[in-house]
């Protein structure tokens, strides 16, 4: 099954677990997966081994969780707080097949990430949440 998604571009806003898995199995399966993350500090899946998970594990140094579930990816940080960012994601985003996101509604409005803008960016656009 490593390459069925070939040619399937993917854009990933969103962090925690749930949206970072699909993206890294999409990614096994071939496709090309773009991580967006804030400038900074990145997900904060990324650093959430590293400070012990708010006391349920050891700290250490390697976060397989983040290893895991964003791996087979690209990322690329954006201050989606700005109209340059969004631009920026927008013009990614009408290039791409897919869009994975699990941000709360409040923000997908904040930054112009609905489903109603989106697909007029790229009709054909698959909206996942």
């Amino acid at each position: 099954m490593a390459g069925e998604l070939r040619g399937i571009r993917v854009i990933e806003v969103g962090g925690a677990v749930a949206v970072p898995i699909v993206g890294m199995l999409m990614g096994s399966w071939g496709a090309e997966v773009i991580h967006v993350e804030p400038p900074g500090k990145g997900d904060n899946w990324r650093h959430v081994l590293g400070q012990g998970m708010a006391g349920w594990a050891k700290p250490h140094r390697v976060n397989y969780y983040w290893e895991h579930a964003d791996r087979n990816k690209k990322s690329l940080a954006l201050n989606l707080g700005s109209p340059g960012g969004q631009e920026i994601l927008h013009k990614l985003t009408a290039s791409a097949d897919v869009f994975l996101n699990n941000l709360r509604p409040y923000e997908m409005e904040k930054f112009r990430l609905t489903y109603e803008i989106l697909s007029k960016v790229n009709p054909r656009i698959i909206y996942a949440i």
